[in-house]
């Protein structure tokens, strides 16, 4: 399933769909994931929230990378493994894409880049 996001839902379940947010006089802003094909709504926790990256890993699983609402990063990115390398994938919004911050071998253009370098991943912890 490639839907553009992933959250959990206060209760542990993870749902895939479209992102929205709402604001109510109770709870502020919170979030919810409408699944694709669905009039369904799921209200998810802010922290576990996760975008597809467009990439999968040698596993053929989507990566979900964390990114930031309101200067806020949130924190579903997946858990991704490269070579004896392991971090989480979170968007660079200096450098306008996800990368993995951890891995860095100095002979890449760019430090963390880990997706403009194709190399091949796998998802540790995350995932569908």
């Amino acid at each position: 399933m490639n839907s553009m996001y992933r959250g959990l839902t206060e209760d542990g379940k993870v749902v895939f769909g479209w992102l929205n947010e709402s604001h109510d006089n109770f709870d502020g802003i919170f979030y919810h994931i409408t699944p694709r094909g669905t009039a369904l709504t799921y209200k998810v926790t802010f922290a576990s929230l996760a975008q597809f990256t467009g990439k999968h890993d040698k596993n053929k699983k989507p990566i979900y990378g964390s990114f930031e609402i309101d200067g806020v990063m949130t924190e579903g990115g997946d858990l991704v493994k490269w070579d004896n390398s392991i971090g989480i994938v979170k968007w660079d919004g200096s450098k306008a894409h996800f990368d993995v911050e951890e891995f860095y071998r100095g002979s890449q253009d760019c430090p963390g880049c880990i997706f403009s370098e194709n190399a091949v991943v796998e998802i540790i912890e995350g995932g569908e």
